[in-house]
């Protein structure tokens, strides 16, 4: 489950937390093991989460890591509100009905999941930092790594993530970078 919570300083939780998401839908429930089967006993997750603003500052977007992280359909799942609601109020959030980014069979990339997003050095340009896998069976802990891609924003103010990039596409540089 995702929880948010006031702080009063930087370390300092003040008051309760509330919860905000729930695993819900079936992307969110996965949890079938390296050799294919269920693991012995189910693993909803909603964790990992990562928020950024939109362009014109009036949603709040806030990315989460959804299913087991060792099977090959972890994904990325969005929650959003607008900047003028209340970020304690659960129905502040909508959650999106589907993945925002997930495996790509064409790619070779699976378990995505642990979403950050990072500006280029002069700002122009956003990218996505995440972990994936590139085998479908072997998608645990130590067989994931960190990975990185040019993401943009959609006429909407929602965030167009793509696909997961294959290994071995080259990428151009970040806008700035020498």
């Amino acid at each position: 489950n995702l929880y948010i919570a006031r702080l009063s300083d930087p370390w300092t939780v003040q008051g309760p937390r509330v919860k905000i998401s729930e695993p819900q839908f079936e992307w969110e429930m996965q949890c079938v093991g390296r050799d294919g089967n269920n693991v012995a006993y189910p693993i909803y997750v909603n964790e990992s989460p990562c928020t950024i603003e939109n362009p014109d500052h009036s949603r709040i977007l806030l990315f989460y890591s959804a299913s087991f992280n060792i099977t090959p359909y972890r994904c990325i799942g969005m929650l959003s509100m607008d900047t003028s609601d209340d970020p304690m109020d659960p129905s502040s959030w909508v959650k999106c009905p589907e993945p925002v980014f997930r495996m790509s069979e064409s790619s070779g990339i699976y378990s995505v999941g642990c979403p950050c997003f990072v500006p280029s050095p002069d700002g122009e340009e956003l990218f996505l930092c995440y972990q994936a896998a590139n085998s479908a069976k072997n998608t645990g802990r130590g067989n994931r790594d960190f990975r990185i891609q040019k993401v943009c924003w959609n006429p909407d103010g929602t965030l167009n993530l793509g696909i997961p990039v294959a290994d071995g596409v080259p990428q151009n540089k970040p806008s700035g970078t020498l």
